[in-house]
C-alpha cells in the first residue's frame, strides 16, 4: 500500500524520499494533478486549434489560374464566320487598346459556343483585360474565356470564348472584345537629345488574326496628334488610297477577304510622334490592412517604374531641363505624377530609396470631392531610366466595410478599389500587380468578387487572377493575421476603375483573442516567477554573520575604482574643463619696493594660461567665453594693392579672415565647448584708444560679463599682433575691472612663416603695462609668450611710426634698431635678452623695457 502526501508529510525527515526531483516538487504535491489536468487540456485544445487553423482560414474562391493543353497540330473547327469584322486601335496612350466588333455566324449544322481567336506567342503574353461581351446586350457581363498552351505547329495560342448559349445553325451574334498590348510600342531614333520630340513606331497585320474566314473587315487608326511623319500604303487590297486620313485617324480598309485564307497577315508600320513618357510598372505591390479596434484602413504602394521612351544622346542637363520645365515644353520625361485619392484620405507620405520626398503636393479632400497627391520624383525620370517609390494614407474603415445583415452575425463586407495609381493622360501599363489585403486575426471564410460591370474595367475574368490565403505574422500575433493575396499580370491604367469585394468571418471570440493571449503570457510570467521564488534549494540555513577584514578591503577598493573610473570619464568627455588649483599654489608676483603693493591677489588674474586654469565653485559647462577680433588700420589696410574698400567691404574682408582664424583655431584647440563663438570686427587708427563706453568697448566688457556670470574663463582670439589695438592702455583698461575672471588672448600671428597661434596671459599685460610687474618678473620672464606680446606691443609703434616718417633722429634710430634686435632675437632662439645690470645696481629697482 502506498503512502499519501499528507502520511509523508509526518514522518522523519530521514525517512522521507531524498531525491533531487522528489525535493524540488514537494511544495507543488498538493497542486500535481490539477496542474497535470489543466496541461492535457491545453495540450488538446492546441492540438484541436492546430488541425482546424488550416480549414478556419480556407477560402471558397481561390483560383490557380492554368491553362488548356491543345495537341500538336490542332487547327479550330471552321464552325463559324466573320462576317463582319471592325478593329479600332487606339494610341493615344503609351500602350495599344484594341476594341473589336465582330458579327460572328455559325456555319456548321449544329449549335456551337465555343470562339477561338488565335495571337502569336510573344504577343500573347503582353495582352491585359481580355474581355468579351455581347455588343447588343453589355449589361449581361462578360463572358468565360480560357487560355491555351502554344501550339507546337504554329506557335500560336488561343483565347477560347465559351459562348453563354450555344449559337444555332445559321445564327449570328456581334462581339465586343477589348484588349490592351503592353510594350508594344518602340522609340524611332532610340536615343534623341533633351529637348528632342519623341517618335514611336507600332507594327501590326491589316488583317486581324482570327481562326475563321472574314467577309469585310477594316482597321482604324487613333494618333494622339496629326503629326505622323511615316506610314505604310497599300497596293491592290482596296480600290482608292489606303488608308484614308481624317485628322488624327486614319482607316485601313475595309477589305474583301472572304477568298484569304484564315492566319494571312499583311504587314503596316506607322511611326508617329508621342512626345510623352511612356510609363511602364515593372511591379506594383498593394497592401490593404484593416483593422477593427483602430476603425482604420491603411493603404501602401511600393512601385517598380520605368520609363520606356527614347533614350538621351547626351548626358542629363540640369540647365536646359531648367529652362525646359521653366517654358512648360512637352518632354518625353516624367516630370511628376498625379495621384487621385478617395475622399476622406488622410496621412498621406511618398518615399523613396533614399528616405522622405519633401517635393509632394497634397490637395486635401472637400466634403465627398477627391483629394490629390502630385508627386514630384527627385530628379526627372527619362527614357531607360527607372524609379522606385512607395506612397501610402489612411481611410475611415467605415467608409469601406459593412456588417453583413444579421443581428448575430459575424460576417463583414470589406468593398476596396482593386488599384488605384497615378492618372496620367499618357496612361500607365503595369506588368505585374500584387494586392494583399490584410484581415484580422482570426478572420476565416475568406471569399472575393470582382465588381462587374456595364463597361469594361481592364481586368481579366476573376479565374485569371491568382488568389491565396496565408498568414502574415505582426507584433504580438499568435496565429497570425489572415492575408488574402491577389496577383494579376499586364493591366493598364484603365482598371483603376475596377473595385473588389472581399467577405470574411469575424467573432468576438477573435476579437478578444490577442488582448487575452497577452494577459494570459504575462499571468503566466508572473505566476512561473512567484513559484520560483517559493522553492527552497538551500541545503542549511546559514546565519548572517559580520563583513570580515578582507571582504571590506575589497570593498573600499571597489569604491576607490569606482570614484577613479568617475573622474576619468568626466577627463574624457569634457578633456577642456581645468583642473583645480588653490591661491595658495598660484604664482606670486615680484613687485619693486618703491612701488604700491597691489591688493592681494586670491584669483587667477596673473596665472599661467587661462585655458588651463581653473574656477573655484560651479563651472558653466557650455565652455568658455570666446571672441574672435580682426582689426585694421584704414580702408586700405587689405591684401589687396592699389585698392579701396568701402567701409562695409572691409569688415566683410575682415570677417573672412576671422573665418579662416576660427578654421586654424578649432584645428589646434578642438571644440572649446558649446557656446557659440563671438565674432568682432574693428576700423581703428593705429595708437588711438578705444574707449569702454564706446559700441566696441561695451561689446567686449559684455563677453567678460558673461564669462564671469558663468564662472568661466573668456579668451580673445586676435588676428595678428596688433588684432585687436595697438593701445597699451585699451588693453589695461579693459582688463581691469575684470581681475577675478581668467582672460587670455590667442594671437594667431607669425613669428616666420606660417602663422601660430600664441597663448597670452591678458591679466600679466594689464599688469605690466599699469607698471606693477616688472620685465624681469619671474611672472613675465617665465611665461615666454606673454613676454613675446608684450615685446610686440612695444615695438609696433615705433615700427608704425617709421613707417609714416621716415626721418628719425639718432635716439629714435637707435630705439628702433634696438627693438628689431630684440624682435630678431626672439626669432632666432626664443629667449628673452636681459640687459647685463650695472654694477651697484638694487636689483630690485625695475628697469625699463622687456
Amino acid at each position: 500500500m502506498g503512502t499519501t502526501y499528507h502520511q509523508l508529510r509526518k514522518l522523519p525527515k530521514v525517512h522521507r524520499p531524498d531525491t533531487f526531483t522528489t525535493w524540488i516538487l514537494e511544495p507543488f504535491e498538493p497542486w500535481r494533478n490539477c496542474v497535470l489536468r489543466v496541461f492535457i487540456m491545453r495540450f488538446f485544445t492546441a492540438t484541436v486549434l492546430g488541425l482546424l487553423a488550416p480549414s478556419l482560414c480556407a477560402a471558397t474562391n481561390l483560383t490557380t489560374p492554368s491553362r488548356l493543353d491543345l495537341p500538336s497540330g490542332f487547327k479550330p473547327p471552321q464552325v463559324f464566320k466573320n462576317t463582319n469584322l471592325v478593329r479600332n486601335t487606339n494610341l493615344e496612350k503609351s500602350y495599344v487598346r484594341e476594341t473589336i466588333n465582330v458579327v460572328v455566324e455559325n456555319v456548321d449544322k449544329k449549335p456551337q459556343n465555343d470562339y477561338y481567336i488565335p495571337f502569336s506567342a510573344e504577343v500573347f503574353d503582353r495582352i491585359g483585360g481580355f474581355e468579351v461581351r455581347d455588343k447588343k446586350a453589355p449589361e449581361k457581363g462578360r463572358f468565360n474565356v480560357d487560355y491555351t498552351e502554344a501550339v507546337s505547329s504554329d506557335g500560336n495560342q488561343y483565347f477560347v470564348i465559351h459562348l453563354p448559349e450555344p449559337l444555332a445553325p445559321k445564327s449570328q451574334i456581334t462581339l465586343g472584345i477589348s484588349y490592351s498590348v503592353l510594350s508594344s510600342l518602340s522609340p524611332l531614333p532610340a536615343t534623341i537629345g533633351q529637348a528632342d520630340k519623341q517618335y514611336l513606331i507600332y507594327s501590326f497585320s491589316a488583317y486581324m488574326p482570327s481562326a475563321y474566314t472574314t467577309d469585310t473587315q477594316k482597321t482604324k487608326l487613333k494618333f494622339p496628334s496629326t503629326n505622323v511623319p511615316d506610314y505604310t500604303t497599300t497596293d491592290g487590297l482596296k480600290t482608292g488610297s489606303d488608308p484614308e486620313r481624317k485628322g488624327a485617324t486614319y482607316t485601313y480598309g475595309p477589305y474583301n477577304t472572304a477568298q484569304v485564307a484564315p492566319g494571312t497577315e499583311h504587314p503596316i508600320t506607322v511611326r508617329y510622334e508621342f512626345t510623352k513618357p511612356v510609363i511602364t510598372v515593372n511591379l506594383l505591390e498593394r497592401d490593404l490592412e484593416v483593422s477593427h479596434w483602430g476603425g482604420n484602413l491603411a493603404t501602401e504602394e511600393r512601385y517598380w517604374l520605368r520609363n520606356n521612351g527614347s533614350e538621351l544622346t547626351n548626358q542629363f542637363s540640369r540647365v536646359e531641363w531648367t529652362f525646359t520645365s521653366y517654358q512648360k515644353a512637352p518632354t518625353s520625361a516624367v516630370r511628376e505624377l498625379t495621384y487621385p485619392l478617395l475622399p476622406g484620405s488622410v496621412d498621406p507620405y511618398f518615399i523613396d530609396d533614399i528616405g522622405n520626398v519633401s517635393t509632394s503636393r497634397y490637395r486635401p479632400s472637400v466634403g465627398k470631392s477627391a483629394g490629390s497627391l502630385e508627386l514630384k520624383p527627385r530628379y526627372p525620370i527619362f527614357g531607360g531610366w527607372n524609379y522606385s517609390f512607395r506612397i501610402g494614407w489612411n481611410n475611415d474603415l467605415a467608409s469601406f466595410l459593412r456588417r453583413a445583415a444579421g443581428v448575430d452575425s459575424d460576417s463583414y463586407v470589406l468593398k476596396a478599389p482593386l488599384i488605384e495609381g497615378p492618372k496620367m493622360a499618357e496612361g500607365i501599363q503595369y506588368e505585374r500587380v500584387i494586392v494583399r489585403v490584410v484581415l484580422p486575426e482570426g478572420a476565416h471564410n475568406v471569399r472575393f468578387e470582382i465588381l462587374e460591370g456595364a463597361n469594361s474595367n481592364g481586368l481579366p475574368g476573376a479565374n485569371h487572377i491568382h488568389a491565396r490565403v496565408s498568414s502574415l505574422k505582426t507584433y504580438m500575433d499568435t496565429l497570425g493575421r489572415t492575408t488574402l493575396t491577389l496577383e494579376v499580370d499586364s493591366l493598364t491604367d484603365e482598371a483603376r476603375d475596377s473595385k473588389f469585394v472581399v467577405t470574411y468571418d469575424y467573432s468576438m471570440v477573435d476579437a478578444l483573442r490577442k488582448p487575452l493571449t497577452v494577459f494570459a503570457g504575462l499571468l503566466t510570467v508572473f505566476v512561473a516567477a512567484w513559484g520560483i521564488g517559493k522553492i527552497d534549494v538551500s541545503i542549511k540555513k546559514r546565519r548572517v554573520k559580520g563583513i570580515s577584514p578582507i571582504d571590506l578591503y575589497f570593498l573600499v577598493l571597489l569604491f576607490d575604482s569606482i570614484i577613479l573610473s568617475s573622474f576619468t570619464i568626466r577627463a574624457f568627455f569634457f578633456p577642456h574643463v581645468p583642473r583645480g588649483s588653490s591661491s595658495a599654489t598660484m604664482l606670486q608676483i615680484k613687485e619693486s619696493p618703491n612701488k604700491t603693493r597691489p591688493p592681494p591677489v586670491d584669483d587667477n588674474t596673473t596665472q599661467d594660461s587661462p585655458s588651463k586654469v581653473n574656477l573655484t565653485g560651479t563651472r558653466d559647462r557650455l565652455g568658455p567665453v570666446v571672441v574672435f577680433i580682426a582689426r585694421a588700420s584704414s580702408l586700405t589696410d587689405h591684401s589687396y594693392p592699389k585698392a579701396t574698400m568701402t567701409t562695409s567691404q572691409m569688415h566683410e574682408y575682415l570677417r573672412s579672415l576671422l573665418v579662416i582664424t576660427m578654421g586654424e583655431h578649432r584645428k589646434q584647440f578642438g571644440v572649446l565647448g558649446l557656446r557659440p563663438p563671438r565674432m568682432q570686427t574693428i576700423i581703428q587708427p593705429p595708437q588711438s584708444r578705444i574707449s569702454a563706453l564706446s559700441r566696441i568697448g561695451k561689446y567686449l566688457g559684455m563677453a567678460l560679463e558673461d564669462a564671469r556670470a558663468s564662472k568661466t574663463e573668456c579668451i580673445f582670439v586676435l588676428h595678428g599682433w596688433d588684432g585687436w589695438t595697438t593701445d597699451k592702455m585699451t588693453i589695461a583698461g579693459l582688463c581691469e575691472p575684470f581681475r577675478d575672471v581668467p582672460f587670455s588672448f590667442h594671437v594667431y600671428a607669425n613669428r616666420g612663416t606660417p602663422r601660430e597661434f600664441f597663448e597670452v596671459n591678458g591679466h600679466k599685460v594689464n599688469s605690466y603695462f599699469r607698471h606693477k610687474i616688472a620685465a624681469d618678473d619671474p611672472a613675465i620672464v617665465s611665461d615666454r609668450l606673454t613676454a613675446l606680446f608684450i615685446r610686440m606691443l612695444e615695438a609696433l609703434p615705433t615700427l608704425e611710426y617709421a613707417k609714416y616718417y621716415p626721418v628719425l633722429s639718432a635716439a629714435e634710430r637707435e630705439t628702433l634698431a634696438k627693438y628689431d634686435k630684440r624682435i630678431a632675437g626672439i626669432y632666432d632662439h626664443d629667449e628673452l635678452e636681459v640687459p647685463p645690470k650695472p654694477e651697484g645696481a638694487n636689483p630690485e629697482t625695475p628697469r625699463r623695457g622687456v
